[in-house]
């Protein structure tokens, strides 16, 4: 059974994929109340009590689509 996200939740994973300090430490996104999908950052900061998480919050972009190889022969003719 797939996993299906209801309204009030969401998911986080680690960015494995992060090349930059910018870059979030982890991502993903959740579904609000209502039933709007958001995406969601996360970066992990220091502070006088220790580590914390800071948070931005975002509509989702949508995904481009994949370009073909330029070099395979999938032409129309």
């Amino acid at each position: 059974m797939a996993y299906e996200q209801k309204p009030g939740q969401g998911i986080i994973f680690k960015n494995e994929q992060k090349k930059a300090d910018n870059h979030p430490d982890y991502s993903g996104n959740f579904t609000d109340p209502q039933g709007k999908k958001w995406q969601v950052a996360l970066w992990v900061k220091e502070g006088k009590k220790g580590k914390f998480f800071s948070m931005g919050v975002s509509e989702p972009r949508e995904q481009e689509p994949k370009r073909e190889d330029p070099d395979s022969n999938s032409l129309p003719f």
